[in-house]
């Protein structure tokens, strides 16, 4: 039955992952346990998704459908006018601060989010690409 709707098991195995991961937090915040648990569950839990794809291509595919899954996702054969339109948030970045004036920005908190304000700039990018997609 697995191998009839692959993509119906994807989707279950993404939300049992995810809520797996996520639902300490939930008992928590609706104070059905007392322990609190860490707030980089939530980061954890997003990744269901990812994993029930990489679970999902070694069901369905194999060993041989898991390394050509690896081998698509970091082959990077675009025309250079993907990087350039990937550096676009970047260029927008530089003209708000123009517009603005350099005085009103605060380096200090660039970079730093509400749920993760611990996490330096750099890690909290690198979360957010990984874990978000964003």
């Amino acid at each position: 039955m697995l191998y009839r709707y692959p993509l119906l098991f994807f989707f279950l195995l993404s939300y049992a992952i995810s809520w797996s991961i996520w639902s300490p937090l939930l008992l928590a915040k609706q104070g059905m346990i007392s322990y609190q648990p860490p707030q980089y569950l939530h980061l954890l839990g997003s990744l269901g998704p990812a994993l029930a794809a990489l679970i999902m291509t070694r069901i369905c595919s194999g060993s041989v459908g898991l390394r050509d899954l690896w081998r698509r996702m970091f082959a990077w054969r675009v025309a250079p006018r993907w990087y350039a339109i990937a550096c676009l948030p970047f260029l927008l970045f530089f003209i708000a601060i123009l517009f603005t004036g350099w005085n009103n920005w605060e380096p200090q908190s660039f970079g730093h989010s509400a749920e993760y304000p611990e996490l330096p700039a750099l890690l909290y990018g690198i979360a957010s690409i990984l874990f978000s997609g964003w």
